[in-house]
């Protein structure tokens, strides 16, 4: 579980280069609603609780945007 969550930041490091060189906002509200709604139904296949699920993946986007807005300011 650990090495698939390392393997996803070294991609968000490379996203957050790509946008704090294109002046593009960490957050993107939107895109975030359409990961969880997509997990939720995933969660529930699985016989997950979307509570469960939405506080996995609020873990997991917080980690990344904590990432893209560190390269922000320390590029």
């Amino acid at each position: 579980l650990f090495e698939v969550l390392g393997a996803r930041e070294r991609v968000v490091k490379e996203i957050g280069v790509y946008k704090a060189k294109n002046n593009i906002p960490s957050l993107q509200a939107a895109r975030f609603q359409q990961v969880l709604d997509k997990g939720i139904e995933a969660g529930k296949k699985e016989g997950l609780s979307a509570t469960f699920v939405t506080e996995l993946l609020d873990a997991i986007h917080k980690e990344s945007l904590r990432i893209e807005d560190a390269l922000k300011t320390n590029p």
